[in-house]
């Protein structure tokens, strides 16, 4: 949501409008899920690779998903192409974490239990970046800023993750 919320503002900023702003980034968005989450089907191997990659790059491209829309505006025609084509790919990529993070946790615990930790958690951090976005974030980062935040912390999760992972390879290779 955090994306979603980051995008609908700029459109919201750019193009006026904001209920149709808002209300095309969140249809989209979330048709772009359900495409992410389709696809992920076709993940089979490198499953721990795959998941990082996307978090580094939905931090990457997230992050700087309103600096981008500011310049198109700014310097480019084209600049609902680009909207779009940003709510698809980060949408896609967003749609593939939750399938691919599902399938990572089976070697961890039953299915029933790790569809509703991840299903919970995921809600809560919704609830969470929705009440922070106006009240908080905006008012003190501003919105370009708010939007480097939070790709950051999918980096951060991105690169978190390598390191914790790559960690608990070397200690089971290693004898004790």
């Amino acid at each position: 949501i955090a994306y979603e919320l980051v995008i609908g503002a700029t459109g919201a900023y750019i193009a006026g409008d904001g209920v149709t702003q808002f209300s095309l980034t969140i249809g989209v968005f979330l048709f772009a899920m359900g495409i992410g989450s389709f696809l992920s089907r076709q993940v089979t191997n490198n499953l721990l690779t795959t998941f990082i990659s996307v978090e580094i790059v939905v931090g990457l491209v997230g992050g700087f998903a309103n600096t981008i829309l500011f310049m198109v505006y700014g310097f480019l025609t084209g600049y609902e192409v680009v909207f779009y084509a940003l709510l698809i790919f980060i949408g896609t990529l967003v749609g593939l974490e939750i399938p691919i993070l599902l399938r990572l946790l089976s070697t961890y615990g039953r299915l029933r239990v790790n569809v509703s930790n991840v299903l919970a958690l995921d809600n809560i951090g919704a609830l969470a970046v929705a009440v922070c976005f106006p009240l908080v974030l905006l008012p003190a980062l501003g919105l370009m800023r708010t939007s480097l935040l939070f790709g950051l912390l999918n980096v951060a999760v991105g690169l978190g993750n390598a390191i914790y992972f790559r960690r608990e390879k070397l200690s089971k290779a290693l004898p004790v």
